[in-house]
């Protein structure tokens, strides 16, 4: 599902040429085909915009073992062509930008003005019972309140996560919260 705030439009059906305007419908067309394709599904963000959206990945709440590899556009080499950014709100505390199920690829985000509730953090990992890492790679957190990983739903089990090549600038952890900031 290719996503383009410039060029797409929330009708549309997320294809290359159609793409959609925002990553919260490119994550409802996969909750509408997630019950006879668990994927894995890609979202492709094709331009370096500024998209104020939380909760991808909770609304809707993509099921288990839905796999979706969530990227800024990268070139034939593998190199990043366009560096999106999912924006918090810089000044109110926010739950999540991203709740990810294990084997879920985040690649070449940036994450900025986030300020997370304690115990929640930037990308949330919901613990699957399934041994493959959630994987962000090549991704930039920046001007963060609180925790940039943690796991949700209750679990004691923390899973993997790999972090691959990512920069991580100005993450502050409050000192009344438990949480450590990565």
């Amino acid at each position: 599902y290719y996503v383009n705030s410039d060029t797409g439009n929330d009708s549309n059906d997320g294809s290359e040429g159609s793409p959609v305007a925002t990553i919260t419908q490119a994550f409802t067309l996969i909750d509408a085909i997630e019950a006879t394709d668990a994927g894995p599904h890609e979202v492709i963000i094709t331009n370096d915009a500024v998209y104020n959206e939380g909760y991808l990945g909770f609304q809707p709440l993509l099921a288990v073992p839905t796999i979706v590899y969530i990227m800024g556009l990268t070139g034939s080499n593998g190199l990043p062509v366009v560096t999106p950014t999912i924006q918090g709100s810089g000044s109110s505390v926010q739950t999540r930008a991203l709740l990810a199920g294990r084997g879920w690829i985040i690649n070449n985000i940036k994450f900025t003005d986030w300020i997370i509730f304690p115990s929640n953090g930037i990308i949330e990992q919901r613990s699957h019972g399934y041994s493959d890492p959630t994987v962000v790679k090549n991704c930039i957190f920046t001007n963060i309140t609180g925790s940039c990983f943690t796991v949700d739903l209750g679990s004691s089990d923390n899973g993997p996560y790999r972090v691959e090549q990512s920069v991580f600038h100005n993450i502050m952890c409050p000192t009344s919260s438990e949480t450590a900031p990565i």
